[in-house]
């Protein structure tokens, strides 16, 4: 865990040997100024990181600092990190005058997020070229509907589906067993095959589909 000790006053910070470490870096490398961090700090994230640091050291404004940012390793790399930092020492008018904190490397996670995000998009560019209807539900609440689904139940946008229940397209005389259906695929992680269920459209008109379930992550 890299450690980093801030004298507010005087523009200087100590940082341990495992701070250096994360970025590549020995400890005689590491400047003690502010400049030098903010220097290794990704421009996508400077902005960010500057509205958190006048927060934190802003009078009566927040006590704990916290962000996550990119900061560029040695060999030209980008490393992720959660910087949180708490203001220990304050002078006789009540300004902050010493900080200390933390820098954790998360890279590995936020890249595995960045991974998870490309995985569901490509699903969803999968999805919304499908030639058949397919929707997305969590807790009868409508999460995806593909471009096929919208214009068989004579939709005109995503915005009238998402969010919304499931059961204001299917009919009172299927409602009963498709909520035993879907029951079944929450509670025992299992598929239905193809079965007849009746729907509404949009336009209150009627029509019968075969349909196929199985349970899904998400987001």
């Amino acid at each position: 865990l890299g450690t980093w000790d801030e004298n507010i006053k005087e523009g200087t910070v100590k940082r341990n040997k495992r701070w250096s470490e994360m970025l590549g870096y020995n400890e005689a490398e590491i400047e003690d100024t502010i400049e030098f961090w903010k220097k290794l700090i990704h421009p996508d994230d400077l902005k960010k990181v500057d509205e958190h640091t006048a927060d934190f050291f802003a009078k009566n404004s927040i006590d704990i600092f916290e962000v996550e940012h990119r900061l560029r390793h040695k060999d030209g790399s980008w490393r992720w990190v959660l910087n949180w930092g708490k203001i220990v020492e304050w002078d006789d008018k009540g300004n902050p005058i010493r900080a200390v904190g933390t820098h954790l490397d998360i890279t590995e996670r936020k890249l595995a997020e960045e991974n998870l995000i490309k995985s569901e998009q490509r699903y969803r560019e999968l999805l919304d070229i499908l030639p058949f209807p397919s929707l997305i539900h969590s807790g009868k609440i409508v999460r995806y509907v593909n471009s096929t689904a919208i214009k068989v139940f004579a939709g005109n946008s995503v915005d009238e589906f998402i969010g919304k229940n499931i059961d204001n397209w299917i009919h009172s005389d299927s409602r009963q067993r498709a909520d035993k259906r879907f029951d079944e695929i929450y509670q025992k992680d299992t598929t239905f095959e193809l079965e007849r269920y009746k729907f509404i459209k949009n336009d209150n008109s009627i029509f019968y589909a075969e349909v196929k379930a199985s349970h899904t992550e998400f987001n």
